[in-house]
């Protein structure tokens, strides 16, 4: 994800920062590099076999799950409204 980003920019929206630390459950603090990351085990070892498969993805495919991934937040963001 974060090269989706660094590709379009060095900045990322910092509503997209808080929404990925959100569901990465750090804090941006953590996410940007700025704390030390505390290793926590997998909850769910089945999404992190897939976040592995995913950083071996090209670049251009990372985008494209990137933003299949926002449209779903989007989408659920409006439900939630609701």
């Amino acid at each position: 994800m974060v090269a989706y980003y660094e590709a379009q920019s060095k900045n990322p929206p910092a509503k997209k920062l808080v929404l990925f630390a959100q569901v990465l459950k750090v804090s941006i603090d953590e996410l940007l590099g700025a704390k030390q990351l505390k290793i926590q085990e997998p909850q769910n070892s089945r999404f992190w076999k897939r976040l592995h498969v995913f950083n071996k993805l090209p670049v251009n495919a990372q985008k494209k799950v990137v933003e299949l991934a926002e449209l779903l937040a989007k989408n659920m963001e409006h439900q939630n409204e609701k």
